[in-house]
């Protein structure tokens, strides 16, 4: 007879994984809505919560990736045949291998290129084919910037960071993965300051590791997500609170009322305690991960597609119309509506309590 597998699992244990499942605050999106159902009771007040947009996703590959202009093949020719390092490389990038090279790949193709030319070049003795292997190392630089938009944010690799599929970050903030994220991105940013530098190292290792991390975890994706959520979230929270305000007083003549105590109740245990640590970290992740993620995109503004703008604008920037514009306007709107109310009944927050609930 088969034995029922909750009978292997010891009382404790279950209970605990009974009281976790069933706890409200253990998700961001359900600790929400918890905050919004208790808002609305004791208020007496109606939540309208509003829809969570969607993460606008990263364009199309198709819409991201640049071409790189080819060689004269003529030039490729020579090159094939000419006895220096460049022989090697050039036969590399003719193989069928070459002709579908990861963009990675392509980069440190094109560094290499350029690498071998500047050793060839002190070495050949005849001017004619010094000036063609010149030409060529000439327009491989001209042409780097394209290969290097390409091997960031026209790879899969960076698409896949920024994700949507895996949801918010989760109330026990990953660190450790928002640390990586951001020390990829980092490496990435100062191997590329090397190459518009006119750093050409015969290899470019690091960029393997790299692209493993981005395609690890959406880690870029879930921040978007959270920021999303919990913009949508306190606009609902702080238009509750203006909508109840506006129209009867919670407290009169600064003397507290039943339901004053009972929303300071619920500031204090659940916004205090519950919510506005989840935002501290949410700010924490997006100050590790974000500028970094900039600075890798103000570098190549001159590369951007046209189909990047609108999604490097919402999601890469605090410009008007950005994700993180109105996660700031929301929490300062929700600051404001709570310290209102609060007031109102003489209980206006200390100010490091309205520092922390702005921050």
């Amino acid at each position: 007879m088969r034995m029922n597998n909750l009978g292997k699992i010891p009382m404790t244990l279950l209970a605990t994984l009974l009281l976790a499942a069933c706890n409200p605050f253990n998700q961001p999106a359900s600790m929400m809505d918890e905050y919004s159902e208790r808002l609305e009771r004791v208020l007496d007040e109606p939540m309208v919560q509003s829809p969570v947009p969607t993460v606008e996703a990263m364009p199309r590959r198709r819409e991201r990736v640049l071409e790189i202009p080819e060689l004269d093949m003529g030039l490729v020719d020579f090159l094939s045949l000419y006895g220096c390092e460049l022989q090697v490389v050039v036969g590399e990038r003719s193989s069928s291998l070459g002709r579908v090279m990861h963009p990675g790949t392509r980069l440190e193709y094109e560094v290499r290129f350029i690498s071998a030319a500047e050793r060839c070049l002190p070495d050949i003795d005849n001017e004619r084919r010094a000036e063609m292997v010149q030409e060529a190392a000439d327009a491989k630089v001209e042409h780097l910037p394209i290969a290097i938009w390409n091997a960031t944010w026209g790879s899969d690799e960076l698409a896949k960071l920024f994700s949507r599929s895996q949801g918010a970050l989760p109330r026990d903030m990953p660190y450790q993965s928002l640390s990586e994220a951001s020390r990829s991105v980092v490496t990435m940013v100062n191997i590329l300051e090397g190459l518009h530098n006119g750093t050409h190292p015969r290899e470019l290792e690091p960029l393997h590791g790299i692209y493993q991390r981005w395609q690890s975890d959406a880690t870029a994706g879930k921040l978007l997500r959270s920021a999303e959520l919990m913009a949508i979230r306190l606009d609902d929270a702080a238009r509750l609170i203006e909508n109840r305000l506006e129209r009867e007083p919670v407290c009169r003549n600064g003397e507290i009322s039943r339901t004053g105590e009972i929303a300071d109740g619920l500031f204090n245990a659940v916004y205090l305690e519950e919510v506005q640590p989840y935002m501290a970290d949410l700010q924490r992740a997006r100050f590790e991960l974000l500028p970094p993620l900039q600075t890798l995109l103000e570098t190549q503004q001159e590369q951007m597609p046209d189909h990047m703008a609108a999604f490097a604008r919402r999601n890469l920037t605090e410009a008007e119309g950005s994700v993180w514009l109105a996660l700031d306007r929301a929490t300062q709107r929700h600051s404001q509506a709570w310290q209102e109310l609060l007031q109102q009944c003489g209980l206006r927050p200390s100010p490091e309590e309205a520092a922390k609930d702005a921050s």
